[in-house]
């Protein structure tokens, strides 16, 4: 706790650049990367969702910052940055709705870090739980839920799973688990509704002509399916084409 600004500028360190010969840095900086980075995703998605004017957050622009400040945060012997839905949440809860508003939310905070540390670690962390409760709360109610259920499995389960998976291990391993679950439901997905039958022209040679119409989500799991299907159709009828 700095007592005035010469104490606060006294806790400025500068980096020791021997340690770019350290493999574990590099392993460390990954996983840092890596965590900022889809935390700092999944905020912007909950923020845009607490938007009332439902704005949509340029996600390239937002990574590209984080990665400037980082590198300035490094410098100067700060902390990794990322976005937090805490603070995120509290700024729209309050009428923010621009970007001088999450600007001047930065400006508080480092003056209050100058100024009243003291009085600032008086506050009891029951309280700051609290209030992460219910932002959690919020974030997560179960309406939430419910919702999720409405729409099928196919989006309860990995929805559930990235949940539970989160809570048990740490947000990188959470978020694996999760995208590993909509991997395998997307491809389920895809594979059973690769194709339908749109129709069957019959034309004055006599000849069949069968419209295959294919999913906008193609892989090559729905190839042999299709192929199949084709093979069926030319067998079946003796005078047909498929398109």
């Amino acid at each position: 706790m700095p007592s005035d600004l010469k104490g606060f500028i006294g806790q400025f360190t500068f980096p020791d650049f021997k340690a770019f010969s350290n493999l574990a840095v590099y392993k460390v900086a990954f996983v840092i990367a890596i965590v900022g980075s889809l935390e700092t995703l999944l905020s912007v998605e909950a923020t845009d969702k607490l938007d009332p004017s439902k704005r949509v957050t340029p996600t390239n622009r937002e990574l590209k910052a984080q990665g400037l400040g980082n590198m300035i945060s490094g410098l100067v012997g700060g902390l990794p940055v990322t976005q937090v839905i805490v603070r995120s949440s509290a700024n729209i809860s309050f009428g923010g709705k621009t970007k001088l508003s999450a600007i001047m939310h930065g400006v508080f905070l480092l003056i209050c870090a100058i100024t009243i540390s003291k009085v600032l670690n008086l506050i009891p962390l029951a309280s700051l739980a609290a209030i992460l409760l219910m932002v959690g709360y919020k974030l997560a109610k179960p309406s939430i839920f419910s919702k999720m259920y409405r729409l099928g499995w196919e989006q309860f389960i990995p929805f559930v799973a990235t949940v539970v998976a989160i809570i048990a291990t740490d947000l990188l391993k959470g978020i694996t688990i999760g995208l590993l679950f909509g991997l395998f439901y997307t491809l389920r997905h895809s594979y059973r509704n690769s194709h339908h039958m749109k129709d069957v022209i019959t034309t004055k040679e006599g000849h069949e002509i069968h419209h295959i119409v294919l999913a906008v989500l193609m892989t090559l799991l729905n190839l042999f399916r299709i192929i199949k299907k084709c093979v069926d159709k030319r067998h079946c009828c003796r005078n047909s084409e498929v398109y």
